[in-house]
């Protein structure tokens, strides 16, 4: 019998892991549920959700590849396809930025064809959309997922479970703080002309002044310098980016693929370090990067006096002079410097040293103590994510067009940003601040919810969940949410395609290994405590 596997989830995860899946010389049997009409794009590339002026955060050449890179890809595409993303064809390039919608065509279409060979290599492969998967219950012959379509309800029964269900966003109509979301992006039309405050700064944040921008006036180049010009009703349109430190994100600068080795904190010493104990591990991993990053710039490290530095001391020096400067000054100077180095493929040697670190972190803070866990979110997480988080350089330019126009500000605020009541000049606050960590209690899954924990694996093995009751195949969770707690820097499609291919390499370990078992719909565990 073959080996059943379920995804729950229809994003670019799963995609990433179907297509590590059909590489088995065993046929096996997947589904894929989503629960909205189309499998492929996921949350952040869907059409409706989306404004069409809305940037990806990574360029074509970061980019995993599924069937064909997306760069050549898009070269195969027409002309009609092409105007209607505005990407020219005689600038298409590896480096370039491009819309999140046309990265959701591309997923849509590289499903097609990883579907179609997974079918051609024998596998079987069925696709259910709008499909809502309400629980998820482990037995001794698989496990049962129920689920719900067009107002009837199901279930099916499977040897391995992978619950890569991507963005999880609070509903904004029951929000208490009365802040709007983001989503769908066709709402944001309606605060066109309007006092709006935008709650963040990183790209989610611009995305969000550029939809609203674009709703109230027109954005422009004229001689190479993008210009924004006020509609016909704008009146008092105005946008204010609130944040705790009040910075603007740092233009994306250039950066060799793939990544040289730092020389010191590489992962090999930093796995190295974490066998060693967990006392002590987070201040003997900074002190590698400060030598690193003293060797490398040493210009730098002089600047902010590192070698005096503390992983509570250190993110203070390094914003210190960014921070005493206004943010659209600052903006402005470092997209000169960018665009630059950019022209000359040349690197920031600090900038590049704390990237590469950022790789290394990422791979052992799963291995933190619960004390510097918090240290470092407190503390030095700041550092990466800025590192990590620039912004394409079309982006900054509109940023600054909207501030030359007089029509947007950043301001710096203390403590959460409540309702309107807190900022009554504003006639709508946007919340921006992109996707929160989420508990395996809030995962909507009720067994999953009450018996699922976290189990101390590692390798292949390291999303599967673990239960007291023992149970046949596994479930995994590689939904991003669920894992921000453990692993703070699992965002984007670099950290989806290496969770869909771990978690296609545990299935395949254990479908080896274990034969599947004859079909029968499980009870629902009771009982149990769940650790989340």
């Amino acid at each position: 019998m073959r080996p059943r596997i379920a995804i729950i989830g229809g994003g670019p995860t799963a995609l990433f892991a179907l297509q590590a899946l059909i590489s088995s010389d065993n046929p096996l049997s997947i589904e894929i549920f989503e629960q909205f009409g189309q499998i492929g794009p996921g949350m952040p590339y869907r059409e409706g959700l989306n404004d069409p002026r809305m940037l990806a955060n990574i360029a074509s050449r970061e980019m995993p590849p599924l069937r064909m890179p997306f760069a050549e890809w898009l070269r195969e595409q027409d002309e009609t396809f092409l105007s209607r993303f505005g990407i020219a064809r005689d600038a298409i390039d590896e480096a370039a930025y491009y819309p999140r919608l046309a990265l959701g065509a591309y997923f849509t279409a590289q499903l097609a064809e990883i579907v179609a060979r997974g079918r051609a290599l024998g596998h079987q492969i069925e696709l259910s959309p709008h499909t809502r998967v309400t629980d998820v219950v482990p037995g001794d012959a698989g496990s049962a997922v129920r689920w719900q379509r067009k107002g009837r309800g199901g279930a099916s029964v499977h040897d391995h479970v992978l619950i890569a269900t991507g963005h999880d966003w609070d509903d904004p109509e029951s929000a208490a703080s009365g802040l709007l979301s983001p989503w769908p992006a066709s709402r944001l039309r309606m605060l066109a002309n309007r006092r709006i405050g935008i709650v963040g700064s990183s790209l989610s944040a611009i995305d969000v002044a550029v939809a609203i921008a674009a709703a109230s006036g027109t954005f422009d180049t004229i001689d190479g310098r993008t210009i924004w010009s006020p509609g016909e009703h704008a009146g008092t349109f105005s946008v204010t980016m609130m944040s705790r430190n009040g910075m603007l994100p740092e233009a994306d600068a250039y950066y060799p693929l793939p990544f040289d080795p730092l020389p010191s904190l590489t992962k090999e010493r930093a796995l190295e370090e974490g066998q060693s104990g967990q006392a002590g591990l987070l201040d003997r991993l900074f002190a590698l990067l400060v030598d690193d990053l003293a060797r490398l710039d040493p210009t730098y490290a002089r600047a902010i006096d590192l070698k005096t530095r503390t992983v509570e001391t250190y993110a203070a020096a390094h914003f210190a002079e960014r921070l005493a400067v206004d943010p659209f000054v600052w903006a402005k100077r470092n997209l000169a410097e960018a665009e630059r180095l950019n022209r000359q493929r040349r690197v920031t040697p600090w900038r590049y040293a704390i990237l590469r670190a950022h790789e290394v972190f990422e791979c052992v803070t799963a291995e933190l103590s619960a004390a510097d866990l918090a240290r470092f979110h407190q503390h030095l997480k700041s550092v990466f994510t800025d590192n990590y988080a620039s912004v394409p350089h079309r982006s900054i330019r509109r940023l600054l067009a909207l501030h030359d126009a007089g029509r947007l500000e950043v301001e710096r605020v203390e403590g959460e940003v409540g309702h309107l009541g807190q900022g009554a000049h504003f006639d709508a606050i946007v919340d921006a601040r992109g996707q929160k960590p989420r508990k395996l209690a809030e995962i909507g899954l009720p067994t999953i919810a009450r018996t699922a924990r976290w189990s101390k694996r590692s390798g292949n093995d390291r999303f599967r969940l673990g239960f007291a009751q023992p149970m046949a195949g596994t479930i995994q969770c590689i939904a991003i949410p669920y894992l921000l707690r453990r692993y703070p820097f699992m965002q984007g499609l670099v950290n989806a395609h290496e969770l869909g291919e771990t978690a296609a390499r545990c299935i395949l370990a254990q479908a080896a290994a274990r034969p599947a078992r004859p079909s029968q719909v499980p009870e629902p565990p009771r009982g149990l405590a769940m650790a989340g």
